[in-house]
């Protein structure tokens, strides 16, 4: 081969590789200037819970509001809604599907969810996607919105109900937004307590004392009044300030704490039942949740006394305006004499959120104004709830605004009812949210659904059946259940 032709082809592989090289840094470059597509798509995936109701409290409203929202400020992007399914459609294989991409570092970007209980029917609940949301948090499932939160001067923070708040907060990080919370409320007419000699500090007495109260009182009026086996499934443990040490991971109720606290309530259910046959007064209590409080009322103005959640504050006072009557209304003091809050429904960003900006802004929809009050009021519809699962944590001068929406909620009455309310007589003074005593709030834990239905079969032994039941056995019991639960995480 002659010198200039091998000088050719040593110049033409030169020339190749020249091109070869710029195509592959061309290709290169446009593989990287498409990754910030691929690493933030145009979709934000949302999971929340099917009801198993047709929408009663108005959350289907509110996600065709915020998706709007969402979408007219975010041009280019589409909001996709997944839903858990009911019990029996599929929901057990979308749990384990989405737990798996949770675990992952994948999933949904948002999680709006009920906190433990998401079914009407409290003797079969639905299993949760998360049975510990504190757990969730320690273990890294959710994304750190600190900084989101922390430089949102829009939201009015202060308005939040502030110990509630700070229960999405690990070790000084924010990983979850509660969006609804809820306690248990005593319901009393002054006028009668005051008759009976008793004074307000009778509402700063923990259940224990309280139950020793209505368990010795010769009063069948006063003992048949105390209704703390309808509160509803997430508060029985609230009588524990504390369950667990998460960081030690220990259970810090003891197995004496649990057993006094059974065998008061087995001894309080006794009283009832026994006031409840000797009493002729007791032909006008009626168990149904929303029926009895008309129908008390008309017949017992004067013995009223109930137990009930925060979220049902609307109605009863409502009841209690129109008989003209002054109610107080009291939380339910834990063991320790403190005020413990249940969060009912919250918001959080999946770990693996591809766009954790965009997610958070999405779930603040659900803290504003509007949505925490005036939107959530206007779909009450015929149940009169205040709120979707559970009371705002918006707190601050709307309980008269949020009355008057649902006035005109009642006036479109999808069925019957016994007892005609008017929540246009209620004012922010009947209530003062704002300045209900929280001392801590959390996040109750599937199992505690559990001892609820032992609570349940608790109150019926010994009143219809024979007083077989070994509390001592079954506190035990409920000792290993926690524990098995903290040591699994």
């Amino acid at each position: 081969m002659s010198r200039t032709k091998h000088h050719f082809l040593k110049l033409f592989r030169r020339i190749l590789s020249g091109l070869l090289t710029g195509l592959v840094l061309f290709s290169l470059m446009g593989c990287h200037r498409a990754e910030p597509e691929m690493e933030r798509p145009k979709v934000l995936r949302v999971l929340i819970e099917k009801n198993e109701k047709e929408d009663p409290s108005g959350l289907k409203y509110q996600l065709a509001d915020a998706v709007q929202r969402f979408t007219e400020k975010h041009k280019g992007y589409r909001v996709e809604l997944e839903s858990l399914p009911k019990q029996g459609e599929g929901r057990t294989e979308m749990l384990q599907k989405i737990r798996a991409e949770l675990m992952a570092g994948e999933g949904p970007d948002v999680l709006l969810l009920c906190n433990a209980y998401s079914d009407y029917d409290r003797l079969n609940p639905r299993e949760p996607l998360l049975a510990d949301v504190e757990l969730a948090m320690r273990n890294g499932l959710f994304y750190d919105i600190s900084k989101f939160y922390d430089g949102d001067t829009a939201l009015k923070k202060e308005e939040l109900q502030p110990v509630v708040m700070e229960a999405g907060v690990l070790d000084g990080e924010r990983y979850v937004l509660p969006l609804r919370f809820d306690i248990p409320v005593m319901f009393v007419e002054k006028n009668r307590f005051a008759k009976i000699g008793l004074s307000t500090d009778f509402f700063e007495k923990n259940i224990l004392d309280l139950i020793d109260y209505f368990v010795s009182t010769k009063d069948n009026a006063i003992a048949i009044n105390f209704f703390p086996q309808d509160i509803q499934p997430q508060f029985t443990m609230n009588v524990f300030p504390q369950l667990f040490d998460y960081e030690e991971g220990t259970v810090t109720v003891t197995r004496e704490e649990m057993e006094t606290y059974l065998r008061a309530y087995q001894a309080y259910r006794l009283r009832h039942v026994q006031a409840v046959k000797s009493d002729p007064i007791s032909e006008a209590v009626e168990v149904q949740q929303y029926f009895r409080y008309g129908k008390y009322w008309t017949k017992q103005t004067d013995n009223f006394m109930l137990i009930q959640s925060l979220e049902d504050a609307l109605e009863i006072m409502a009841i209690g305006k129109m008989k003209e009557a002054e109610l107080a209304a009291d939380p339910l003091r834990s063991m320790d004499g403190s005020v413990v809050a249940d969060i009912t429904f919250y918001g959080a960003v999946s770990a693996g959120s591809k766009n954790p900006e965009l997610a958070y802004d999405f779930i603040c929809y659900f803290l504003t104004e509007d949505f925490q009050w005036d939107r959530n009021a206007t779909q009450i519809g015929n149940n009169w709830h205040v709120a979707t699962y559970g009371w705002p944590v918006r707190v601050k001068g709307s309980f008269g605004e949020v009355a008057k929406s649902a006035h005109k909620a009642s006036e479109r009455k999808w069925v019957t009812q016994k007892y005609d309310l008017d929540f246009s007589v209620l004012t922010n003074e009947d209530l003062p949210v704002e300045d209900l005593p929280i001392d801590s709030a959390r996040f109750s834990i599937a199992l505690e659904q559990k001892f609820w239905l032992d609570l349940w079969t608790l109150q019926v032994y010994g009143v219809e059946g024979p007083p077989n039941v070994d509390i001592s056995q079954l506190a035990e019991e409920w000792i290993e259940k926690l524990q098995v639960h903290i040591e699994e995480g």
